[in-house]
């Protein structure tokens, strides 16, 4: 199943970083060797073989409607707990930053090969949006700095990945073959990005017992009604692979970016580490039941 290699994979990375006591900063080098060679391979690979898409350009609106629907719910809820500043600002960016290139691309490839791929990189740019747009600004914000559009817009038009899924399409649509001598190593790529990913999450996987019922609540509200609220936009699709997408897209993990923002912008820390590793974890149990009920009702057949 693929949930055992996926869980292998982080396990490893994991145990790598405590047993060579790295310390989580090396981990960017991983990240970026990620996004900017294996990932682009794997999703330039994919795109270039799409061929009908039919609702699935609607995917980013969709993911656009989840992430800002469970903002805005979080936001509410955020009102009653009355928490610090500082955690109260990755309290409710928390449903804003989804992990979906490190953890659905490598889940998505091994259960449905590119199909399912290529859904998941049009889920993502919705999700880009909420992320530099929406949770970016929130933490700048919250810092009384002003936020930069310019920045933001940069961010996005400058990554890799999205330029390699661009690139893939216009290769589709025009029916161009990629030469053989360019897809070999391609594809050697898509393959480790398979490990890679995963091993990297595990790399920054902090287990740890601070703020912990704030951590379970956090994380179990948002796989929750994010499972509601994709399961009532799903209903607008008509192809299971998009209905699929929506499903796991709404219950995916909380991104590392989180940390990453609260660490820059002197946030609660320790709390932004909590959510993104045990949410990682109840998403790995999420993903294997929707994927078991789906093939299980013969909805989907990869």
């Amino acid at each position: 199943m693929v949930i055992f290699q996926l869980a292998l994979f982080f396990l490893m990375g994991y145990l790598f970083k405590v047993y060579f006591a790295y310390p989580e900063q090396n981990g960017q080098i991983l990240n970026r060797l990620i996004l900017n060679v294996t990932l682009p391979a794997t999703i330039f690979l994919a795109s270039s073989k799409a061929s009908e898409f039919s609702q699935a350009f609607l995917l980013p609106i969709a993911s656009l409607l989840i992430q800002l629907s469970l903002f805005g719910l979080f936001f509410l809820i955020s009102r009653r707990l009355k928490l610090p500043s500082a955690t109260e600002c990755v309290f409710i960016t928390a449903p804003l930053i989804t992990n979906t290139l490190l953890f659905m691309v490598p889940f998505f490839y091994l259960a449905y090969g590119e199909e399912g791929l290529t859904r998941v990189i049009l889920y993502d740019i919705g999700n880009a949006v909420t992320i530099y747009f929406v949770a970016h600004s929130i933490f700048k914000f919250s810092g009384s700095d002003k936020f930069n559009f310019g920045s933001s817009i940069k961010t996005i038009l400058t990554s890799i990945p999205l330029w390699a899924f661009a690139l893939g399409l216009f290769c589709a649509g025009l029916d161009l073959t990629v030469p053989q001598t360019i897809q070999e190593p391609l594809q050697v790529m898509r393959e480790v990005n398979v490990f890679l990913p995963m091993f990297a999450l595990g790399f920054y996987f902090r287990p740890a017992l601070a703020k912990i019922r704030l951590v379970i609540f956090t994380i179990l509200a948002r796989s929750l009604f994010g499972l509601l609220i994709g399961l009532a936009i799903s209903f607008f699709f008509a192809n299971p692979m998009d209905k699929l997408t929506v499903l796991m897209g709404a219950a995916a993990p909380i991104g590392i970016l989180s940390l990453v923002f609260s660490s820059e912008y002197a946030k609660d820390t320790d709390y932004a580490s909590n959510i993104a590793s045990y949410s990682l974890v109840l998403s790995l149990i999420v993903f294997t039941a929707i994927d078991y009920y789906f093939k299980y009702l013969g909805i989907i057949t990869s």
